[in-house]
């Protein structure tokens, strides 16, 4: 007896395609916000290297930036990068207890690096009203990325509450993009961890 052929047209059609809007909107949103901070760490840095070619000191007198407190900034977003990207997978798996584990202690490691960037500011003694201008560039690059590590802190808490309420079965979109967002706002920070904190 022989096998019956089945046509590939007597299949059924394949399920819509669902738009990736927030995984695009997230990227395009902190690629903008990386690039705005870019163009301060560029005139800040031209600046510096103005001042710095007249033979005058660039922090003003009494200012100071310690390494001890990016360091370990860096550090923690950095740490802070793994323990999402686990959460991520966590929840594509559908494995809520870890997904949980790891979406807390990316919120606790978000919350290091904003008590230790509040603890920096406090000691580094940069006038806003420096001479050189140098204050209005340091705070205007320091307060815009802890601007945006916030913005990410309540992204993620928004989606950590989805995901607590039984969302992202197989599908972590929404973790996915507080991962991309929170990836980039890392990027950002090297960038001016080695320009403003680093150099100096």
């Amino acid at each position: 007896m022989a096998a019956s052929v089945v046509s590939v047209s007597t299949a059924p059609p394949a399920p819509p395609q669902r738009p990736r809007t927030l995984l695009v909107g997230t990227a395009i949103t902190a690629c903008t916000m990386g690039f705005a901070i870019f163009c301060m760490v560029g005139l800040y840095l031209a600046r510096r290297s103005d001042v710095l070619n007249t033979g005058q000191k660039w922090l003003p007198k009494g200012a100071v930036i310690p390494l001890p407190q990016p360091n370990m900034m860096f550090a923690t977003l950095l740490i802070s990068c793994v323990t999402l990207a686990w959460g991520a997978y966590a929840l594509r798996r559908d494995d809520r207890q870890n997904a949980y584990v790891a979406l807390g202690l990316t919120a606790l490691l978000a919350f290091a690096y904003v008590v230790q960037a509040t603890y920096l500011f406090s000691i580094s003694g940069v006038a806003v009203d420096a001479p050189l201008g140098q204050g209005v560039l340091f705070w205007a690059i320091s307060g815009t990325h802890l601007a945006m590590v916030l913005g990410g802190m309540v992204f993620m808490l928004l989606v950590t509450l989805r995901a607590l309420f039984g969302g992202y079965r197989q599908l972590p979109e929404g973790v996915t993009a507080a991962a991309i967002y929170w990836s980039i706002t890392v990027g950002v920070y090297a960038v001016v961890w080695y320009a403003v904190y680093i150099t100096k």
